[in-house]
């Protein structure tokens, strides 16, 4: 949610970062949503405050969004402007097909 803190997150991206590769990079955002395997809700608090002190429960949805824009404006910077990024990302919402394409699970019917 927080602009300073998506900033970050694309800098991450930086082809310093990976030093001897090319400006092109490729990635995959799995397991991109809040989780918390020990709790009674399986993942944040739904009190949990986060930037603007939004509620957690406002933006459980919306923050695989956040993450998989965060990453798509990394990949944007890495190659100067110039390559359409590929993030491949689990968590989404509505909207986050504009940065990449969303995969929907390893799903089964029986």
């Amino acid at each position: 949610l927080n602009p300073e803190i998506r900033s970050w997150w694309a800098d991450k991206f930086s082809l310093s970062s990976y030093k001897g590769s090319t400006p092109s990079l490729y990635i995959w955002n799995d397991m991109n949503e809040p989780s918390v395997f020990n709790g009674p809700e399986l993942t944040m608090p739904r009190d949990a405050l986060h930037f603007g002190d939004v509620e957690h429960r406002e933006v459980h949805n919306a923050y695989g969004y956040f993450f998989h824009m965060g990453s798509a404006d990394g990949l944007l910077k890495r190659g100067g402007g110039n390559d359409r990024p590929f993030v491949l990302s689990r968590a989404f919402f509505a909207g986050s097909q504009r940065v990449g394409p969303v995969w929907t699970g390893d799903n089964t019917a029986e």
